[in-house]
């Protein structure tokens, strides 16, 4: 996720604000299985003490 849209023709690295992974579960307790086995989390990229889990509805309608 970036802290603001990329402007045309600027060439620096987008300021980043974090990243997103989504992940179909039926628990919280699933959810943060899968993260402590994600290669981001066990390579430290990501810390699993700060990680927000939101749970979502999908508008699809049929599976991608």
């Amino acid at each position: 996720m970036l802290e603001e849209p990329i402007k045309e023709g600027d060439s620096n690295p987008p300021k980043m604000a974090g990243s997103a992974c989504l992940i179909g579960a039926k628990t919280r307790e699933e959810v943060v299985e899968r993260l402590k086995n994600d290669v981001y989390v066990k390579e430290g990229v990501w810390n699993l003490d700060e990680v927000k889990i939101i749970p979502f509805k999908s508008a699809l309608r049929k599976a991608l």
